[in-house]
């Protein structure tokens, strides 16, 4: 026979828990673009991509066709860093706003 003194203490913590847990999500944006050759069209994968600010850190590699994609990110200010083998680094400083797709196509050189 089940406790269902035990099943609703463990259903209480876990509402309780779900503000919490969609707190991150909601109203989160995004960073994408794509890395590419200045003045060309050649795509540059691999390319290391650090994003820092508003108490965020993170890294990203561009894919094999150049894209990337951060997610989950607050609104807020925040630099990027691009950093690709045999080009010179790229450094951007971008303002996201809440929910926002910002799209940042750069080109190394």
């Amino acid at each position: 026979m089940p406790n269902f003194k035990d099943l609703s203490g463990r259903l209480a913590v876990g509402l309780a828990l779900c503000p919490i847990l969609l707190a991150g999500v909601a109203g989160a944006g995004e960073i994408a673009g794509t890395v590419t050759e200045a003045g060309g069209n050649l795509t540059l994968p691999e390319v290391s991509i650090t994003l820092e600010g508003d108490g965020v850190s993170r890294e990203a590699l561009s894919e094999i066709d150049g894209t990337f994609r951060i997610s989950d990110l607050p609104a807020g200010s925040y630099r990027l860093e691009f950093v690709g083998f045999g080009y010179l680094p790229l450094t951007r400083d971008v303002v996201l706003e809440q929910d926002e797709v910002l799209v940042l196509d750069v080109g190394l050189e």
